[in-house]
């Protein structure tokens, strides 16, 4: 049995931190091969620069990639109102989604996609990195008054606490102004709470955890 995944990239030409996941992509081990999917033509140069022969094919829609590739994993990266019926029809298929944030307009959109992916048993996962920098942890150790291991739990289950703290007075990048529009705030604390609703799961368990579902 091999131990490489096979992943599906799907972004556009304003998807997030596109150039930073080809990089992680082609530097994993556990990454076997990647099918990108770009309708804008916006990353095809640069998913062949840096992924190499990890890269196999190019597509133009997510669903070619579902039903002639059948990725294990697809990644998602895209504007927030597109990208909750991609994870669906992705979940659909019987892949795991890792998901750049965040991955919905409100959390009504995001829930049903949790509720699916705990039926068929899949991971869904959002990259919220910043839940394991030092002035989280300590927002939320200050939050919860806990110990450290009770605030580690916490990191996963409720990390928009600790964000609304940390994002108090912080300037809005302007990568992130069309973002906050369409969502139709320009609070990064709304920002957050856009993404409560998250089932997430440890990265560094997803190859031993697809390996066994």
């Amino acid at each position: 049995m091999s131990n490489k995944i096979a992943i599906g990239l799907v972004t556009h030409a304003e998807g997030a931190h596109v150039g930073a996941y080809l990089q992680a992509l082609a530097a994993a081990e556990q990454c076997g091969e990647v099918v990108l999917v770009d309708p804008d033509s916006r990353w095809d140069e640069e998913a062949e620069r840096v992924l190499g022969d990890k890269l196999k094919h190019v597509v133009r829609d997510h669903k070619t990639l579902l039903r002639e590739h059948r990725p294990q994993l697809v990644l998602v990266t895209m504007e927030a109102a597109l990208a909750p019926p991609v994870i669906d029809d992705a979940l659909d298929a019987d892949c795991h989604v890792f998901a750049e944030k965040p991955a919905c307009v409100r959390a009504e959109d995001f829930a049903p996609l949790a509720n699916k992916a705990d039926a068929k048993h899949r991971h869904l996962m959002l990259a919220l990195a910043n839940r394991i920098n030092p002035e989280i942890r300590n927002s939320l150790c200050d939050l919860f008054r806990c110990g450290q291991r009770t605030c580690d739990e916490n990191l996963v289950r409720n990390p928009a606490l600790a964000w609304r703290s940390w994002f108090a007075g912080k300037p809005v990048q302007q990568s992130h102004r069309h973002l906050l529009t369409r969502l139709g705030s320009d609070s990064l604390a709304r920002w957050a709470r856009n993404v409560t609703p998250t089932r997430t799961f440890a990265t560094q368990h997803l190859n031993a955890g697809m390996q066994h579902g």
